[in-house]
């Protein structure tokens, strides 16, 4: 029975808007169409036939949906064909799936997320693919190497909105055929071309089986009238070199009985056995006496194993179900195709030949253009080449891992643009945001973000740290370690001799009262080190402004100043001590100055010896881990009533390298 639902009418599980009477109606596999043909009834029947309306026909029990998309109107008759319901994903566009380290299972749920389809996989191959504004079918079925056939593997067989992506479909039910007929009804291809009964097989390195006969022999050798020797290479077969190694065999004697059932592997496998394709004529064949030998044949379904026998070779071959066309009314098979070529069986849209001659040129070079895949670099030389006469920017290479959530994900291009590098996408696309590293000029210091650079190597501009705070400019000469460097509350710049600075826009009050000046002697490039600077040769980096110096030298430490004030002592005719509460924990370092010392203003570090009107005295400094104490010892008669002496102190931290 063949029905018809409207396009608006979804509900398939109940009757269609109408029945059907057409004078033919045949689906033909390979081809994945439904053809069907009605004549313009007085009922109307002919009018449900319309484009996007569903076609529902019984087959081997079970009801199968297919959608029209092509109408063909005649005087008499009108011409439907239409597409398994699958093909509707066609107009299911994935702007962005990524399935990521999943299973087949787990893929197909993501891919048909969102639709009213299921999928169903045996596959257990963990594998990752991107779908970018692609549809669903050419995601699952497509030739492109992201496909799920293609990275998943597996064969593929629908049925309504269900999709099965299983290591194998069909099953071998026994059914066995002779062939050999002298008949119309049946087109037998037998090829022998790629047949092999002799494999001599080399592993890693060379290695091969002893003897003067290196070859291991199929069992149907005598079948044909001479040994078809080819050599197998089985790189991954291999001998350890080390006891410790992971991989390889400990004696080459388990490496050649190795290689000895891999080629057996492959006679099982039926590399001694004729490639073979049979077309059958089921309506003709069924006319003729030797139907009764083919009538098992109506049974079989997609994939299903056949064994065919050849008589002349006295061999049996294994060959499957590659393509059918049946009739939907009767229920019959009008064809049946049977083959062993796998490229037939995955129903490729264009065979191989038809690729061949889309990829390359008349003289059989290869289209750069169409290259799409893997390719073994190490034997082969890419160029792309910018015609002076019509110019253009050419990206030759392309490196890219497109999964975000992926360690690796970014970009790398080579190509007459440079050697570009990009680590997201621009806004709202799915284009990089590419990055020129290198040209044929040098390569861009910006994008060198980790590792150690040998300063002997170095030629550049400015060296700057990450926050831009810090920075060595070797194209003038000058040095900076931070935006700002304050010494007693003034800004200061470094200034060579040269007369160029860092600090371009200090002001001139800071350019004059605190210029720090650095040497350079030009003959052997050590940097000799005047009021402050740096040496090359011994690794010493020193900073000073008056009293405040900072060393760096490899051995000693830097002092940071975590406090730091000014008391005073009231000397009142005897001994005194006053204390500082630091609250450290610990007994730091530090340093103190009198003020006044010698009748002056002028500081001078502790201890020191100070007197006034006769007075003699000596002020000495010290700490624990609660204060820092000044002691006042007078050293002769004191007659004045008292004296005023102002201490200036720092407590430092120390930073040790």
């Amino acid at each position: 029975m063949i029905e018809i639902y409207l396009k608006t009418n979804t509900n398939y599980d109940k009757n269609g808007d109408i029945t059907l009477d057409p004078t033919s109606c045949t689906y033909k596999d390979s081809e994945n169409e439904l053809t069907l043909e009605h004549s313009i009834d007085d009922d109307g029947r002919w009018k449900y036939i319309d484009f996007e309306n569903v076609i529902a026909a019984e087959e081997t029990g079970k009801k199968k949906l297919y959608r029209i998309y092509n109408v063909v109107r005649s005087l008499y008759s009108v011409t439907a064909y239409a597409r398994p319901i699958f093909f509707d994903l066609i107009d299911k566009v994935l702007l962005d799936v990524r399935p990521t380290n999943k299973l087949g299972q787990e893929a197909l749920n993501i891919i048909l997320a969102d639709t009213p389809f299921t999928g169903h996989s045996n596959l257990t191959t963990l594998s990752t693919a991107y779908y970018i504004r692609k549809n669903i079918v050419e995601a699952l079925l497509g030739d492109d190497e992201n496909s799920f056939i293609n990275r998943w593997g597996g064969e593929f067989y629908c049925e309504n909105f269900d999709v099965y992506i299983n290591d194998m479909i069909g099953s071998d039910n026994g059914v066995r055929v002779e062939f050999g007929y002298n008949l119309n009804e049946i087109e037998e291809d037998i090829n022998i071309e790629n047949v092999v009964t002799r494999i001599i097989p080399v592993g890693f390195n060379g290695i091969t089986l002893e003897g003067n006969a290196p070859w291991v022999d199929s069992p149907l050798i005598n079948k044909y009238t001479k040994p078809k020797m080819r050599v197998i290479n089985f790189s991954d077969v291999k001998v350890k070199e080390n006891a410790d190694d992971e991989e390889g065999f400990n004696t080459i004697q388990e490496a050649r009985e190795e290689l000895i059932r891999r080629c057996n592997e492959l006679f099982e496998k039926g590399i001694d056995k004729p490639t073979v394709n049979y077309k059958i004529d089921m309506i003709n064949l069924a006319n003729t006496t030797a139907y009764e030998d083919f009538k098992m044949l109506v049974d079989v379904n997609k994939g299903d194993t056949v064994t065919c026998y050849i008589p002349h070779l006295d061999i049996d071959v294994k060959a499957r179900v590659i393509d059918y066309e049946k009739d939907l009314l009767t229920g019959e098979y009008i064809s049946i195709e049977l083959g062993n070529a796998v490229d037939n069986f995955f129903n490729k849209q264009a065979d191989i030949q038809a690729t061949v001659n889309k990829i390359t040129n008349s003289n059989g070079t290869v289209k750069a253009g169409e290259i799409q895949g893997v390719i073994n670099a190490i034997q082969t030389q890419f160029k792309a080449l910018r015609d002076i006469a019509q110019p253009q920017e050419v990206r030759a290479i392309l490196f890219e891992d497109r999964v975000e959530d992926s360690p690796t994900f970014g970009c790398m291009a080579l190509g007459t643009m440079g050697f570009e590098i990009a680590s997201s996408f621009k806004p709202g696309t799915q284009e990089w945001d590419f990055r020129t590293f290198g040209t044929g000029k040098g390569f861009v210091a910006d994008y060198i973000i980790t590792g150690v650079l040998n300063a002997a190597l170095i030629k550049t501009g400015i060296l700057k740290s990450l926050n831009g705070k810090t920075w060595i400019n070797m194209e003038d000469g000058t040095l900076n370690l931070a935006n700002k460097i304050t010494f007693d509350g003034t800004d200061f710049s470094i200034t060579l001799n040269n007369g160029k600075t860092v600090e371009e826009n200090a002001t001139d009050e800071a350019k004059n009262s605190a210029n720090v000046k650095i040497g350079f002697n030009g003959i052997d490039d050590n940097v000799v080190i005047s009021e402050s600077g740096f040496d090359i040769n011994n690794g010493h980096f020193r900073l000073k402004n008056g009293n405040n110096v900072v060393l760096i030298d490899g051995t000693h430490n830097i002092h940071k100043i975590v406090a730091e004030g000014t008391t005073q002592i009231n000397f009142i005719g005897e001994d005194i001590t006053v204390s500082i509460e630091h609250g450290l924990g610990y007994k730091p370092a530090f340093s103190a100055y009198q003020n006044g010392a010698n009748g002056t203003d002028e500081y001078t570090s502790l201890p020191a010896i100070t007197w006034s009107d006769g007075v003699a005295a000596i002020i000495r400094a010290r700490a624990d881990t609660n204060k820092i104490y000044f002691d006042f010892k007078t050293k002769s008669d004191y007659t004045m009533p008292n004296v005023t002496i102002y201490i200036k102190y720092f407590i430092y931290k120390e930073v040790a390298f």
